[in-house]
């Protein structure tokens, strides 16, 4: 195309209006000649470069989107819109430009093992699966790690024996892949093959002696006893200086389990105390007040106004809530022996939502049209229904569901929810001795667990006094204690049957997913009750 000299003096003067740093005229004089309608591809070219240089991301972006329409054969627009899309955080974004890269050259193994790596992250499953069996297809040239990803979805989707398959296949092809190995292990971890799972860690360790997590498992399968060979292999490692802050943190922290099964309560507590160091190193420092603030606030939404769906909706989801490490998952083991419930672990749908309407909860979602609520409620059902064929008896064992009670209530007027609760000291202890990740600032120092500990209090008692009927106390030391009593008056609340293989659970050959897996598969006992004990000039200042 012949452009005239006038167009290529416009062209010109836009370039040194960039290079004057003077980006708005630059801008609208490469609109000025879109307006002709010439060279279209090329001012957007000129536009791109003007916005990567004045670093306007957002407007880039649109115009890659742009370039990738006008010139859909170009490759280098789509690879850059995909580039700029993950570095900006759009993710998006860059799964819709992967998705029309794909249409256009499908035989790209290794974008489609990336597309499914984002679409795993965004919670889409089935579409993640897909995807790397394309890559597979495709010729992508780590298929072990292929096999071992669509494992570990498999395993996200309760199907277990699919993703002991997969892991095996990837073995097939690599003997040595020490994830596929460690995944592996974990499965059997999950299905209560303690034997199987200790050989598959140690054969790691014989491959690779400082892959640490590997050790850690192996100190958190059984109770280590004096003279244990743990506490020595876990210093040699965390001594070693060559493990990540995150590796030695999770070390420390299987230490302080190992020293705490051999009665070394000092030592023990000296470990936990380096393992939460680190810890908030890597969470960052909680805010107390912030965290009162947030929870007055909740209050102050639902006591003012309470937006309901109709009660004619008979869905009545279970969900088990409370603080972490207050006896969730023993509850819901008990519980899932029972003909009518099924153990659906920590389901995040409902956090995911809320995250999904920005970080103003719970004011994003006290204001909810019907119809939006219809459509978010008929997503957590259908997710339920996709993951474990049945939407009805799935038990909903996300411990921070408790922060959303009146937005559940919302969705699902008929939910009811056990409440799981554990003496003060005891309870912050556990958290301590536990490694946490996500948003939980409050687990590296025992002040601020009790702090968010009588914070959780406060809300549930709250719900209780807004949604009565609908909320159950279950105490841990009762269920440990008295644990048919307890478990009548959990069913009697749930209207259903009391079936005595409930309380048979330990034997039971399901799949455990909790980081607690075997304290649970250990049945009912009271070692945990009062555990705090042994660690009373530790925990002084908190109280009774």
């Amino acid at each position: 195309m012949n452009l005239s000299d006038d167009f290529l003096r416009q062209v010109a003067e836009a370039r040194s209006q960039i290079v004057r740093g003077d980006y708005t005229s630059a801008e609208m004089s490469y609109r000025k000649l879109l307006a002709t309608g010439l060279a279209d591809e090329a001012i957007h070219q000129e536009l791109l470069h003007l916005f990567m240089t004045s670093g306007d991301i957002s407007n880039a972006l649109a115009t890659l989107n742009i370039l990738c329409v006008i010139g859909p054969a170009v490759p280098d627009y789509h690879l850059e819109l995909i580039r700029l899309a993950k570095q900006a955080g759009e993710p998006d974004i860059c799964i819709a430009a992967y998705e029309r890269y794909l249409e256009l050259w499908p035989d790209k193994a290794e974008s489609h093992f990336n597309l499914a790596w984002l679409l795993r992250q965004k919670g889409f499953l089935d579409a993640a699966l897909t995807r790397y069996q394309l890559a597979l297809d495709t010729g992508v040239t780590t298929p072990e790690e292929v096999y071992t990803n669509m494992a570990a979805i498999c395993s996200d989707l309760r199907r277990e024996e699919q993703a002991e398959y997969l892991l095996e296949e990837a073995l097939a092809i690599n003997s040595g892949y020490l994830p596929a190995l460690f995944n592996l292990g974990g499965l059997m971890e999950e299905r209560r093959e303690k034997d199987e799972a200790r050989k598959l860690y140690e054969r790691i360790l014989d491959l690779d002696p400082e892959y640490s997590a590997a050790l850690c498992r192996i100190a958190h399968i059984e109770r280590a006893h004096s003279g244990s060979d743990l506490p020595g292999r876990l210093r040699t490692l965390i001594e070693s200086g060559r493990s990540s802050a995150l590796e030695k943190e999770e070390l420390c922290f299987a230490l302080g389990k190992v020293l705490d099964d051999c009665a070394c309560y000092d030592e023990a507590f000296v470990a936990f105390t380096e393992a939460n160091r680190l810890g908030e190193k890597r969470l960052g420092v909680y805010c107390p007040d912030k965290h009162s603030s947030d929870i007055q606030q909740i209050i102050d939404v639902y006591r003012e106004t309470y937006p309901i769906r109709s009660a004619a909706d008979s869905y009545s989801p279970i969900f088990i809530c409370g603080m972490f490490r207050s006896g969730s998952t023993l509850l819901e083991q008990i519980l899932s022996g029972h003909s009518q419930l099924i153990a659906g672990g920590e389901i995040d749908t409902i956090p995911k939502i809320i995250g999904e309407r920005g970080e103003e909860y719970p004011l994003s979602s006290s204001d909810l049209e019907q119809d939006q609520l219809e459509r978010l409620a008929e997503r957590y059902r259908q997710q339920n229904i996709d993951r474990f064929g049945v939407s009805e008896g799935v038990l909903d064992k996300r411990p921070d569901n408790f922060l959303y009670v009146g937005f559940i209530k919302q969705l699902f007027p008929r939910a009811k929810f056990l409440w799981t609760r554990r003496s003060l000291l005891d309870n912050c202890l556990s958290v301590y001795f536990q490694q946490l990740g996500g948003d939980m600032k409050y687990s590296t120092e025992l002040e601020s667990i009790a702090h968010y500990y009588h914070q959780q209090e406060k809300l549930m008692t709250f719900w209780e006094s807004i949604f009565p009927g609908s909320i159950c106390r279950v105490q841990y030391e009762s269920l440990v204690s008295a644990s048919e009593l307890e478990l009548r008056k959990v069913l009697d609340f749930l209207s259903l049957p009391f079936e005595s293989e409930c309380l048979n659970f330990s034997e039971r050959s399901n799949y455990v997913k909790t980081a607690s897996i075997w304290q649970v598969r250990e049945g009912l006992h009271t070692r945990s009750c009062e555990r705090s004990r042994h660690y009373q000039k530790f925990i002084q200042t908190l109280g009774a």
